[in-house]
């Protein structure tokens, strides 16, 4: 939990349109969606958790990936599609009641 709070504290001192996003990546710089569905990939994954189930919601990149993992939030990055295989644009990991939840936008 400490180590999440430190991230977010992070990410929320780089990033200059995160406002009071707790984002996952601190190395990605985040930024909020512009067209079509404007919502962020942090919103994005936060539905998810809320929900409790993985959905595409898409935004104006061209690529989104989603994941899921009971264990890490790494492994929920790492499980998301596209991973490693495109830039990166914006990501976000959020914790759910049974697992963490990513969203990654790519170009």
């Amino acid at each position: 939990m400490v180590r999440m709070t430190l991230i977010a504290l992070l990410c929320l001192a780089s990033c200059v349109q995160a406002g009071p996003f707790g984002l996952f990546k601190p190395a990605q710089k985040t930024t909020r969606s512009t067209g079509g569905n404007n919502l962020s990939a942090y919103e994005s994954a936060s539905i998810s958790a809320q929900q409790g189930r993985m959905a595409h919601r898409g935004g104006c990149y061209a690529y989104e990936g989603v994941g899921f993992s009971p264990v890490s939030p790494d492994a929920a990055m790492r499980n998301c599609c596209f991973y490693g295989q495109r830039t990166i644009v914006e990501s976000a990991v959020v914790r759910g009641s049974n697992g963490w939840y990513a969203c990654i936008r790519y170009r």
